[in-house]
C-alpha cells in the first residue's frame, strides 16, 4: 500500500467512525483543537501528517485508539478502550464517558451543552490548557 494509500484509509476510518457516532465535523474540530477543514482534510487524506497529540485527540472523541485509526484493528471490547482512556487521561474522562454511553440522543445533546456551559465560567476553565488549544488553533486555520 502505497504512502497515500495508507492516509486515504486513515481518513475513511476517521470519516466513517465520526459519522457512525453521529459527530459533525465542527463538534470533533473544536474537541481536536482544529478548523472544520483541517478535519475535512484528515478524512480525505489530505493531510499526511497528524501530529501525535492531534491523532490522540481524535481517538478520544471517536472513543477508539490511535493504533485503531492507523491499522484498522478493531476493538472488539471495550476492554482496550477504556485501558487507554483511564491511562492517557484519567479516571474522570473514563467515569464522563462511560455515563455518556448510557444516555440516549437528546441526553447526549443536553450533556454537550451543559459541558460548554462549564467551559464559559472562569472558575473551571484551565488556563494552560485554553492557551495551548488557541495555539494549536492558530496554526491549524495556516493548514486550511
Amino acid at each position: 500500500m502505497s504512502y497515500e494509500m495508507h492516509f486515504k484509509q486513515i481518513g475513511i476510518r476517521i470519516h466513517d467512525r465520526r459519522k457512525e457516532l453521529n459527530l459533525t465535523l465542527e463538534e470533533v474540530a473544536k474537541i481536536v483543537g482544529v478548523t472544520k477543514g483541517t478535519v475535512q482534510k484528515y478524512e480525505t487524506g489530505a493531510i499526511q501528517k497528524i501530529g501525535e497529540d492531534k491523532l490522540k485527540k481524535l481517538a478520544l472523541v471517536l472513543q477508539t485508539t490511535p493504533g485503531e485509526l492507523i491499522s484498522g484493528k478493531i476493538i472488539n471490547d471495550q476492554i482496550e478502550f477504556n485501558a487507554y482512556v483511564k491511562k492517557h487521561y484519567g479516571d474522570e474522562l473514563l467515569e464522563i464517558i462511560n455515563n455518556w454511553r448510557s444516555l440516549n440522543e437528546e441526553g447526549k445533546r443536553e450533556a454537550v451543552k451543559r459541558i460548554k456551559e462549564l467551559t464559559e465560567i472562569s472558575k473551571y476553565q484551565d488556563k494552560d490548557y485554553l492557551n495551548s488549544i488557541s495555539k494549536d488553533w492558530k496554526e491549524g486555520e495556516s493548514e486550511v
